[in-house]
């Protein structure tokens, strides 16, 4: 029979619980890498309790050869695969420390890094994390000092200040380790930062230019924030078939195709290297702390508009929040806030256009409520007060509310937890004498202070603010100059569709692919009554209109594309073009789309699944030859 007293003394047990506020642990690491490339660790992990509520559990991630809390005498391990629980024999009060010993062993194995082509090698571990630490319910960064002996023929790359073969950096979210071999490598210092380039053989001038963009963007970081969060910033090649980069490790970038920065005029910098290293703020300094990882993202993308603005770099941002406006005309959701299952399904649309674009969009859309100069003071304090911390999406809303002084429940509900972006239309002018009216109506329940621009034919500019209350706005000038020009948004930087627009059509080309279902000829006609402008879309159009053998139409479709702007889709409606000209009979003019190609054509393949059709150069010099047929 079991004692009552035994009951309630096994219920005054204090649980496994994770405190408010985390201090990070500080982790002394001495690290021998043998000639069989194994890892040999010892740690000593060191934390101290910030919280009022005395904690008698610890929690350690990771495999280990040996385990022992060096600061008490009495303490149980329990360990269930990589979890180790510690139970203390004395639970630790607020400000009382903690010292674990603990020696692992892993190996070193080749890293995705350099095309995983063996160049990279990384140390073995579970989601990347190769030794054991101090985990909680939340992410918290940790402050390192790891002494590594050199290995022949390799050349580590690590964070951190190095003095002797011991690398220090405090508030690391992941502290990486690589071996690299094989690789070239360059250096510099600026202001107190070492930039590490490694890079594979021929790629010189890329290295060169995007140390140099690193420099110029830490620099420039630096005086805008007040400090750059490490000691040292290393960056190495990754995928030579995909773009953009990410981060791998705290103060370890990677970019995709390197090589292509080879061909950048002295004028070009890239965009991706201030993108990157914003995150170093953001993501790795200050840790985002939801499951709908939107917030670190924006905040990182503040930062590198700031950078390109101030450098002009014509970068990636440009166009962001018109491509959330595109995606949700086409009838997707540009939700934010999922659940957990929800999160689970999504596609890469989700990454790029609604946790990237939409995320930036939204503070832009945010500087302009609360002002650009109190959104980076705002920032400045997170910097401060969540170092090594995780910062929520509840967090910043509270503390953008206690700075600015405004309730903001109006923005952030529909912004992140709605499909809601704001639509206006601008009615006929009205013109009595010298008394002009612009009328200004809304037709969605999200409204915005929209900026809006109105040029008269005097030169004269006007700039008016919508009031987001209001469903009708009329803006009244005493002018006897006529109204040349009106612009809603005319900066880009809020999510807005003007007009009532009928989206039934792009919704329906969007749902049916690039194959004819029968229905192309149908949508084609009906292209001219709407105003279609998504440049995907209509090449989407133009491939069910060429899959249903409507030639004559789908070329006219493609010329809308040939004539864009875009290089990409110049490049696919030639190819396109020219195969419709083959097949029609029109060979000269098939041939010319084939030579113009061949002069802007990069060195990939181009893909077009629906007509099982592989592009490259030495297809392009074939189709000089031969024309293209339907069989072929």
């Amino acid at each position: 029979m079991i004692m009552k007293e035994n009951i309630l003394a096994e219920m005054k047990e204090l649980p496994f619980y994770t405190p408010i506020s985390v201090n990070p642990a500080r982790y002394k690491m001495k690290l021998i890498i043998n000639n069989e490339l194994v890892l040999n660790g010892t740690s000593l992990i060191e934390w101290t309790h910030s919280g009022c509520k005395p904690l008698k559990i610890l929690q350690i991630k990771g495999c280990y050869n040996k385990l022992m809390v060096t600061s008490c005498e009495k303490y149980t391990v329990e360990q269930d695969g990589i979890i180790t629980l510690i139970t203390l024999g004395n639970p630790l009060k607020q400000g009382e420390s903690v010292s674990i010993s603990i020696d692992f062993t892993t190996a070193m194995v080749t890293s995705p890094l350099c095309d995983g082509d063996g160049s990279v090698l990384m140390p073995e571990g579970e989601d990347g994390i190769w030794y054991p630490y101090l985990a909680w319910d939340v992410q918290v960064g940790g402050h390192f000092a790891v002494e590594v002996t050199e290995l022949e023929d390799y050349r580590i790359c690590m964070t951190g200040e190095k003095i002797g073969n011991v690398y220090t950096q405090d508030y690391m979210r992941f502290c990486g380790l690589l071996l690299c071999k094989g690789l070239e490598y360059a250096e510099q210092e600026v202001a107190n930062v070492t930039i590490k380039a490694f890079y594979k053989k021929g790629d010189e001038k890329a290295a060169k230019d995007l140390i140099a963009t690193s420099a110029d963007a830490i620099q420039y970081f630096k005086e805008l924030i007040g400090f750059y969060p490490q000691n040292s910033y290393s960056f190495l090649p990754y995928s030579s078939k995909w773009g953009g980069g990410g981060n791998w490790s705290t103060g370890i970038a990677f970019f995709h195709s390197m090589h292509k920065f080879n061909d950048m005029d002295g004028n070009e910098k890239p965009w991706i290297v201030p993108h990157e290293i914003g995150h170093h703020y953001w993501g790795e300094y200050v840790i985002d702390g939801d499951y709908c990882d939107w917030l670190w993202i924006g905040l990182g993308m503040v930062m590198d508009e700031e950078y390109s603005i101030n450098r002009a770099i014509n970068d990636a941002n440009q166009s962001r929040t018109k491509s959330v406006v595109k995606y949700h005309q086409k009838g997707n959701d540009t939700t934010i806030w999922r659940s957990i299952e929800e999160l689970q399904k999504v596609d890469n649309d989700y990454n790029m256009i609604i946790r990237h674009d939409k995320s930036f969009s939204i503070m832009q859309m945010l500087k302009q409520i609360i002002g650009k100069e109190l959104l980076f003071d705002i920032m400045k304090y997170i910097l401060n007060a969540y170092a090594g911390r995780e910062l929520r999406t509840m967090d910043f809303w509270r503390i953008c509310e206690e700075k600015s002084g405004m309730q903001l429940d109006w923005f952030f509900n529909d912004c992140l937890y709605s499909n809601r972006i704001a639509t206006y239309e601008v009615t006929p002018i009205e013109k009595d004498g010298s008394n002009t009216s612009v009328i200004i109506n809304s037709f969605a329940d999200f409204k915005f202070p929209v900026t809006t621009e109105i040029r008269f034919s005097d030169g004269s500019v006007a700039y008016k603010k919508l009031n987001r209350l209001m469903d009708a706005q009329v803006f009244r000038f005493d002018t006897n100059s006529t109204i040349d020009e009106i612009n809603l948004n005319p900066n880009g930087d809020t999510l807005l569709q003007i007009g009532k627009t009928d989206n039934r059509l792009l919704i329906e080309i969007e749902k049916a692919g690039y194959e004819d279902d029968g229905k192309s000829l149908e949508r084609y006609n009906a292209l001219y009554s709407s105003s279609i402008e998504d440049l995907d879309i209509l090449f989407k159009l133009a491939s069910q209109l060429f899959t249903g053998k409507h030639y004559n139409e789908s070329e006219i479709v493609l010329k809308m594309l040939y004539e864009c702007e875009s290089h990409i889709w110049h490049m696919i409606s030639c190819i396109w073009l020219g195969l419709i000209m083959d097949i029609i009979g029109k060979r000269e003019q098939a041939i010319s789309y084939y030579k113009e190609l061949l002069d802007i054509f990069p060195d990939e393949k181009f893909n077009f699944s629906q007509i099982n059709l592989d592009v490259d150069r030495n297809w392009l010099n074939e189709r000089l030859a031969t024309p293209y047929t339907l069989e072929s």
